[in-house]
């Protein structure tokens, strides 16, 4: 499952990490733990809610029939 968000808050840029070991997601600016809904639930900005981006999960075959103008590309990092 996917939950895309907006991870702008009081015009600060946060950053994320989950960690599979203990289960959990970490602002890396704050230590601050967030939980899958995007409300941060241990730390100093807690309370804080990250504003949910529209997201439609779909499988491969499903968006080229529905777009098939779309192409597939390759993107190589060094």
């Amino acid at each position: 499952m996917t939950r895309p968000y907006n991870s702008i808050i009081d015009g600060k840029s946060l950053d994320f990490q989950y960690t599979a070991s203990t289960n959990k997601i970490l602002n890396k600016q704050t230590g601050s733990e967030w939980n899958f809904d995007g409300i941060e639930v241990n730390g100093q900005m807690k309370g804080n809610r990250l504003t949910r981006l529209p997201f439609e999960e779909c499988f491969w075959f499903d968006l080229a029939a529905f777009h098939p103008q779309t192409s597939l590309i390759k993107l190589t990092f060094l």
